[in-house]
């Protein structure tokens, strides 16, 4: 008899020992298409397992109570310095990773709001355009931003580097000859050492250095009617500026690749009406430039993926055998940058699919992989019958996917391989304080923390996940 215990014990610490060494994201909660569903409460990592994340809240930030009802306007994030940087309409706040107490703060310049932002930081800087307030002459107490300068800022201090007017670009001028507004948006981004700035008619080049003007792309003509196009999104490529811009019924959208430095154009892409799905470019918008992915959203919604040079088109409908794909732009509001949940990651975008009714009170959705090269699936995955999963950010190679949360499924981090999506929960489910926090939020991942960003901030405007 004591030899069979000491057998037990020894078959127990040896099990025991596999559990600690797993790494939590080889398995959990959910599977790949085909594979059926597992029974998430009997998968979830517990607090005994060695896992990247522990599930408890390190700090959180209190929204302003001000601000709960409106939308966030031009919204950035970044991580640089041991600060988390975090951007809207209203300023600009530094606020220490390790404990979320605020570092430093930045208005908008001369009492108004910011009215653009860089979506990626470099050299520990970030651009943002901003401009001032004005009455509308039609609905009383409503105000407009004229968008008219831009601003690098040090993510570290908060202290602008140097300012720019966008009121000499060709652009402004044209708009006040004509008795016109002048844009309440615009689309910046650090490529390089240049700031390149989407400028309605006018794309505009800037030392990252000083600031100073270095070209401006005054009128760019459209394909078909010769008209000219406006500039209206700019994201940064390895070795270019790719700029998207409307043009006229016929070929909608124009892609430009743009040498950051000079202005002179690389290449240029037109896309018909029945490529991009409607006759209209203002609802598409640049969701990457490495590689290039467009998110068009009138009409019926697609993804278009294009080649190098912009010379092969790929159409990713928004129905195939992934499902149908939740294409809904988020922040997407008046003049605000259509945000979607796409990640891409080489020839692999991962995202969502539209949400399914489950029943009264519960939604799920599933996480799929798609080849960008010729629109087919690489797999899906779903976190449970009665969840829903929200793409985070790509970390090496691997997808982090926020659970959205419920009651009995609080909100939960994965960690999904992009080669075939396996993977499983990276430590235990949270707070249930935080269910729905991740629709509407921006991640950052530290190597030790999870970052969510608030865009609505109907409660938190930013919380860290230890």
């Amino acid at each position: 008899m004591p030899v069979l215990a000491g057998a037990v014990l020894l078959a127990v610490v040896a099990a025991g020992a596999v559990v600690v060494l797993v790494r939590p994201w080889d398995g959990g909660a959910g599977a790949p298409a085909g594979g059926g569903p597992r029974d998430e409460r009997t998968t979830r990592a517990s607090p005994s397992m060695t896992a990247e994340l522990t599930g408890e809240e390190a700090w959180a930030v209190a929204a302003v109570t001000d601000d709960r009802a409106g939308h966030a306007g031009s919204f950035g994030s970044w991580l640089a310095g041991g600060l988390l940087v975090r951007a809207d309409a209203t300023g600009v706040v530094g606020l220490a990773a390790g404990t979320g107490e605020p570092r430093w703060k930045l208005p908008p310049p001369d009492g108004g709001k910011f009215c653009g932002v860089g979506q990626e930081a470099r050299n520990g800087t970030a651009v943002l355009a901003y401009g001032s307030l004005r009455r509308s002459e039609v609905v009383q107490g409503m105000t407009h931003v004229d968008c008219t300068a831009i601003t690098l800022v040090d993510l570290a201090t908060g202290k602008r580097l140097w300012s720019a007017d966008l009121r000499d670009t060709d652009n402004y001028r044209s708009l006040r000859r004509g008795g016109l507004s002048p844009p309440k948006r615009a689309s910046l981004a650090i490529v390089g050492r240049s700031v390149v700035v989407a400028y309605g008619f006018s794309a505009v080049g800037y030392g990252l250095a000083d600031g100073a003007k270095s070209w401006e792309i005054k009128d760019a003509r459209g394909k078909g009617d010769g008209g000219s196009c406006a500039f209206t999104d700019v994201l940064a490529a390895p070795d270019a500026a790719v700029m998207l811009a409307t043009c006229d019924k016929a070929y909608p959208v124009a892609v430009f690749g743009v040498n950051a430095s000079t202005g002179a154009r690389r290449w240029r892409t037109d896309l018909t009406a029945d490529q991009v799905g409607h006759d209209s470019g203002v609802a598409t918008w640049l969701v990457s430039a490495k590689p290039i992915v467009l998110a068009a959203v009138m009409g019926e919604p697609r993804y278009l993926v294009l080649g190098k040079g912009g010379k092969r088109v790929t159409t990713i409908p928004r129905t195939g055998e992934y499902g149908t794909l939740d294409m809904s732009a988020v922040g997407l509001s008046g003049t605000d940058r259509g945000r979607f949940r796409a990640l891409v990651a080489g020839r692999t975008m991962v995202t969502l699919t539209k949400e399914r009714k489950v029943n009264d009170y519960r939604s799920s959705n599933a996480v799929v992989a798609i080849d960008l090269t010729n629109a087919e699936l690489l797999w899906s995955r779903s976190l449970g019958e009665e969840a829903t999963a929200i793409p985070a950010l790509i970390d090496r190679e691997t997808a982090i996917v926020m659970r959205g949360g419920t009651y009995e499924e609080p909100p939960q981090p994965y960690r999904l391989k992009l080669a075939d999506g396996s993977g499983g929960a990276m430590g235990p489910a949270y707070s249930r304080d935080l269910i729905g926090l991740a629709h509407t939020s921006l991640f950052r991942f530290g190597g030790k923390r999870l970052f969510l960003v608030s865009e609505i901030h109907t409660k938190l405007a930013a919380v860290a996940l230890s």
